[in-house]
């Protein structure tokens, strides 16, 4: 219902009402990864296009700042489960015993083979080159 590439929380209020927004965001180097292990067809296989791509679709959201917003990196939610699903909790005011699907929905221990798979395709050039472009928004550990 919310567009990904809108980040005007007070529109969508006047058809929502109260809402929060959660975004979940990964190395950009592991999504362009993604795209060439799985040969996703809406992941750009080309560098350059996938480099405007994450600007266009990915960027915006990393910039946004509204009290009802809250941007969450996958890595840490990945590989610090406990403290990052703490901080959800506390932005949507729920009470912790209210986490009562702890890892059966979404395991961590499952996605952490998701984390740096970048280094297993072919074409490290590209991945240099999106680490150039985008390293600011790469992953690269605590």
């Amino acid at each position: 219902f919310v567009s990904d590439d809108n980040t005007d929380f007070d529109v969508f209020r006047e058809y929502i009402g109260d809402f929060k927004h959660i975004a979940v965001y990964r190395d950009p180097r592991d999504v362009y990864a993604t795209g060439i292990l799985l040969s996703a067809k809406w992941i750009p296989s080309d560098a350059e296009t996938f480099i405007k791509w994450y600007k266009y679709h990915t960027v915006p959201y990393l910039h946004t700042e509204h009290k009802d917003f809250m941007i969450i990196r996958f890595e840490n939610l990945v590989l610090d489960y406990e403290e990052t699903t703490k901080k959800i909790m506390e932005f949507l005011e729920f009470d912790a015993v209210n986490h009562i699907h702890k890892r059966e929905y979404f395991n961590p221990d499952i996605s952490a083979k998701n984390i740096g798979i970048y280094k297993k395709i072919d074409n490290q050039e590209s991945i240099k080159y999106i680490e150039e472009k985008l390293g600011k928004y790469c992953y690269y550990g605590k």
